[in-house]
This record gives C-alpha cells, structure tokens and sequence, in this order.
C-alpha cells in the first residue's frame, strides 16, 4: 500500500520562493521521483522564476539578477553577506530530512535567514536616516524631538 503523504509529496516540486513576506511554491508538475525537467522553478501567482541547480551555488545575487541596477544602498561587504545567506539557506534545505516535519522545520530556518537579511538590509535604512535608526556596531545620539520635526 502506498502512503498517500509520501505520494503527496513526491508529486509536489520542493522548492519555493518567499518574497516580501509571501511564500510561493514551485508549481512546476514533477514526476513520480519527485523531480522535474530543467534548472529553474517557476511560480505564476508571483510571476518569477529562480533556480535551485547547483551550478549556481555560491554566486552572489547580484550577479545572478543583472536586471536589477546596483543602487549603492548596501555595501559590497553587505551584498556579498546577503548572497552569503542565499547559499546558506541552499545548504540548510539539504541538511533537513525529508519526513513529515520538513516543512515546518524548513519554516523556523528560513525565519532565522530572514531575520540576518533584514538586519543586514537596515544598514541602508541607518545610513539614510542616520537620526532616527543605528548602523550595526554605532549608536544614535540622544535628541530632543520638537513640534517643528
């Protein structure tokens, strides 16, 4: 008899995308190994596709995604961090098993991979308003907020 849990998931493709908070599985069909065709995933809902081959890993983010201009806002030193974190999450997926609790332990990670992101990202936040939010290490002058702020 075959268990229905373990024919759901071999029929579901692993991976998926979380942007702004939105979480969007691959919805590419996969066949009976669990496993389909080509390098890149793909989500309609959020109109993307991202790649989990492994001839990509270790590359930073930025140079994946040369569509996106560089900004200036965060640092080589904080790209290169957060691409670094990219790779990190690739690892952890491979390390957590496949039984009935990954999804949810897959959940509490990428909690965590997100919270080193967001700090990383707030850098640029601190240096745009250096008065009202601390870059990582500094700390913000005491003020007197007036009625003319």
């Amino acid at each position: 008899m075959v268990d229905m849990a373990v024919k759901a998931r071999a029929a579901t493709c692993p991976a998926a995308l979380n942007v702004s908070g939105e979480h969007f599985p691959c919805d590419w069909p996969v066949g009976e190994d669990g496993e389909h065709k080509g390098w890149a995933h793909t989500n309609k809902e959020a109109q993307a596709v991202w790649t989990s081959d492994p001839r990509f890993d270790g590359l930073p983010v930025v140079d994946t995604v040369t569509a996106v201009p560089d900004s200036g806002m965060l640092t080589p030193l904080e790209q290169e961090a957060i691409a670094t974190t990219a790779v990190l999450w690739k690892q952890l997926t491979r390390i957590v098993g496949d039984g009935p609790t990954r999804a949810a332990d897959l959940n509490e990670l990428v909690a965590h991979v997100h919270v080193i992101q967001h700090t990383i990202m707030s850098q640029a936040a601190a240096r745009a308003y250096p008065a009202l939010y601390r870059t990582l290490g500094e700390s913000i002058e005491q003020r007197t907020v007036t009625d003319a702020e």
